[in-house]
């Protein structure tokens, strides 16, 4: 598993089936706010830089990763707003 981290909002890790898991972390209620949503638009931008490293067969035909899940880092809370 590779993990990523662009800001303290957001850090992303690989698995080793290239799904990205996006952990939103902007307590103490995940706010989507401008810098969140920057954040995330950085990160999604690091997985398609970071393709190659992933050891993928064909990183120009596959950016990279599978899927993206997005998750809360903050227990018992996803997202407000």
């Amino acid at each position: 598993m590779s993990i990523l981290s662009p800001s303290d909002n957001v850090s992303i890790k690989v698995t080793d089936e290239n799904i990205a898991i996006l952990h939103l972390s902007n307590g103490p209620a995940n706010v989507l706010s401008e810098t969140v949503l920057t954040d995330m638009t950085k990160a999604i931008q690091t997985l398609e830089d970071a393709a190659p490293s992933f050891n993928l067969k064909d990183p120009i035909e596959d950016a990279g990763v599978r899927g993206i899940v997005l998750i809360s880092s903050i227990p018992g809370v996803f997202s407000a707003g």
